[in-house]
């Protein structure tokens, strides 16, 4: 079953309160000059979501940082922040349904947009969810542009760069805000305009006229600092000057009003009018990155689940889907049998009850039909406990061309030398040593002396059989390279071999193993050992079947016939 995660605007003292003789703070203007206030206040503000509490980051302004817990498809509804209202005395709007009553101009909607894509697990979004704009009741103003709903997802090699992080960016989505309505007057020439609900083709502030224009993504609406400028998206930035303070627009790049409604913040910024209702922004769901599923403005239909009376009064909102992928499921396949890994975690962020967090049978042995899959299927896999070596992954899926991707730890890899090293010109090995790189593995050796054909591990003074083909017993019996240096002298050459290679098992105990084994070096003492002369040194002919006649063309002390074992009926002279 899906998972639904609401996000919120966050502002201090809440989106507004009402209208009239309520103090200005309960409109829910920002604390501008305490942005460290605005961070705690945003972490508080999910201590009760089950969902969320604990997951959701303040970095200020507004903005939320929040990583996504599974890998897989997620469906987004964005929707911007309807303008701020103007009414006549006694004109009131319900803060959490948008129920009016009395008198008063209708605002500009701000856009719906719903869409999905794909993402991993650790995935970064940062989230702003617009603020509707500050409301009039009647006095020489007009009310605020809505603020803008904005997703964007952390990406070094981002196109944009999102400043309170100093973070390269893409842009998911951006629902414009609406226009704020104008309220010297009453009438549909007054309202304010409805966002753009279309893609807006750059990425500029709203122009100015008295009142103030919406933010872009990029750049500031129009505006001067006596009516509050509305500083761009991306900048994470708000109005620091206490002028007009309380009559800014919604969070989220919405324009102040004055003589007029000030521009919806939004992809790009609507504009301001003088004595008029300003205008919604524009919008933007990314192409590459997002599959559109709709656009268009809030409903009492489509919202009913929030309560929602009054569409053109609607606070911004942020929904994630965090779902099961209905077109993806994984299965195994190993000398076993066909096998299902029985995990703990869901993709939609839950935890079963029940479960081994290992892969375990299918109890029908048959070739897995589509049934199979959806009952037995997982796409969040952990671990392979409960997989044999030779593994074969089945994926069900939808897509035509579906890839999966499958990291994991190092489980008894086993490393065998190929080529011997010969010894039998040596008569005392003074020590075996390795230079090596090891961070969270465990390594273990054995050694053989007959090209590979048995195999022995060092025991306490012994040197005992093993079979490095049975993992198990090679990582258990193996010596360790603690060992590797401490065994002594006349064990070494207790070993008696004329040859000898190396094989090792490596098993990753942590996070980030890394190996690197770059030489295994004997030291030796050449002290009564024997050099093996070249044949450009000696001259020697076959007499007999049994005589080898051998004329050495240089001086020096020479050892002939020197043998590991005669074989049975052979001899030399």
């Amino acid at each position: 079953m899906a998972k639904i995660l609401q996000f919120k605007s966050c502002a201090q003292g809440g989106e507004y309160n009402g209208l009239g003789a309520i103090s200005p703070t309960s409109y829910g203007y920002i604390s501008v000059n305490t942005p460290s206030n605005i961070v705690n206040w945003i972490n508080s503000q999910y201590a009760s979501d089950f969902n969320l509490a604990g997951k959701v980051t303040g970095i200020g302004y507004g903005w939320q940082k929040y990583e996504i817990p599974s890998s897989g498809k997620i469906k987004f509804i964005v929707r911007g922040a309807a303008g701020g209202a103007t009414g006549k005395p006694g004109y009131s709007i319900n803060p959490t349904t948008g129920a009016i009553s009395g008198s008063g101009n209708r605002p500009g909607r701000g856009a719906k947009l719903i869409g999905e894509g794909k993402f991993k697990k650790g995935d970064i979004l940062y989230i702003l969810v617009g603020m509707r704009g500050w409301c009039n009741n009647g006095n020489d103003w007009g009310g605020g542009g809505g603020g803008a709903s904005i997703v964007l997802k952390d990406n070094p090699s981002g196109t944009y760069t999102f400043a309170p992080l100093n973070r390269k960016v893409d842009v998911l989505f951006v629902a414009g805000g609406g226009g704020g309505c104008f309220d010297s007057s009453f009438g549909t020439n007054y309202y304010g305009k409805d966002a753009v609900v279309t893609n807006g083709t750059g990425t500029s502030g709203g122009d100015s006229n008295r009142a103030g224009g919406g933010a872009g993504l990029t750049n500031n609406g129009g505006g001067s600092a006596s009516n509050g400028v509305a500083y761009s998206l991306l900048s994470g930035t708000v109005p620091t000057s206490s002028i007009s303070a309380i009559h800014y627009g919604g969070w989220g790049g919405g324009g102040a009003p004055y003589n007029g409604g000030g521009g919806g913040g939004g992809y790009s910024g609507g504009s301001a009018s003088d004595s008029a209702g300003g205008y919604g922004g524009t919008s933007y769901i990314n192409p590459s990155l997002i599959t559109e599923i709709s656009r268009g403005y809030a409903t009492v239909e489509t919202d009913s689940h929030r309560n929602l009376t009054n569409p053109w009064t609607a606070y911004g909102f942020i929904e994630l889907e965090l779902g099961r992928d209905e077109g993806k499921y994984i299965l195994a396949k190993d000398n076993d049998g066909y096998k299902y890994f029985d995990g703990a975690e869901c993709l939609d962020g839950t935890t079963k009850s029940v479960f081994t967090n290992q892969w375990k049978l299918l109890p029908y042995q048959a070739e897995p039909d589509e049934l199979t899959y959806k009952d037995y299927g997982n796409l969040i896999i952990t671990n392979r406990d409960g997989l044999l070596d030779d593994t074969r992954f089945l994926i069900m899926s939808k897509e035509s061309k579906e890839s999966v991707t499958i990291s994991g730890h190092i489980n008894g890899s086993l490393i065998e030398q190929n080529q011997d090293v010969s010894i039998s010109d040596i008569s005392l090995i003074k020590s075996i040593t390795s230079t090596h790189n090891i961070e969270n593995l465990d390594v273990r050796f054995a050694m053989s002396k007959d090209n590979g054909k048995t195999w022995q591990t060092y025991n306490s003074g012994s040197w005992d059989n093993i079979d490095i083909h049975n993992k198990q017993e090679f990582m258990n019996n193996g010596w360790s390279l603690a060992q590797f240096g401490t065994i002594p002298l006349e064990d070494w050459n207790n070993y008696k071999a004329k040859v000898i290679r190396f094989a090792a098992i490596i098993t990753q105990n942590g996070p980030n193993g890394k190996t690197i084994l770059d030489n295994i070096r004997e030291i030796a003492d050449l002290v009564g050992s024997w050099r093996h002369f070249k044949e450009s040194e000696a001259q020697y002919e076959y007499i007999s079947d049994t005589e080898l006649r051998i004329t050495f063309l240089e001086s020096g002390n020479y050892k002939v016939n020197y043998l590991d074992s005669l074989n049975s009926g052979n001899s030399a002279t």
